[in-house]
């Protein structure tokens, strides 16, 4: 009688501790940003805490932004002194904070993407580098 729920448990497919379900893939954004220096600035409106708790033992600093204006007037004076970047849930548009950014001389670069465990994307970091006419 418990081989079948075993066996879905063993193959993940049971919503129990390891399903992380609208987070599913922060671990592995989080393991992608561990590998940048100390300094590196992660951007977030979404996750909260979530982000904060995963990257606790790591050297990047999260950074919360409340409006689109916000993030970029913290590039303006900021963001050409470590490595930036920013997280995207999959149902949000990077339109209003692209518009932002850009009036500010940066750009968006998909980096990674994550994935839940039924192939639907969670997930997108994207690098923010200084525009290069």
């Amino acid at each position: 009688m418990m081989i079948p729920p075993a066996a879905q448990a063993a193959q993940s497919q049971l919503p129990i501790g390891g399903d992380h379900g609208p987070h599913d893939g922060v671990d592995r954004l989080a393991d992608y940003l561990r590998g940048y220096p100390y300094g590196t600035v992660v951007y977030d409106h979404w996750l909260g805490w979530t982000l904060r708790y995963y990257l606790w033992d790591s050297q990047i600093y999260v950074a919360y932004f409340a409006a689109p204006q916000a993030l970029a007037d913290d590039l303006h004076v900021f963001g050409r002194t470590s490595p930036r970047f920013i997280v995207f849930p999959a149902n949000e548009s990077t339109v209003r904070i692209e518009r932002a950014i850009n009036a500010e001389g940066f750009v968006l670069s998909p980096v990674l993407a994550t994935h839940d465990r039924r192939g639907q994307p969670t997930f997108t970091v994207y690098r923010i580098d200084a525009h290069t006419p």
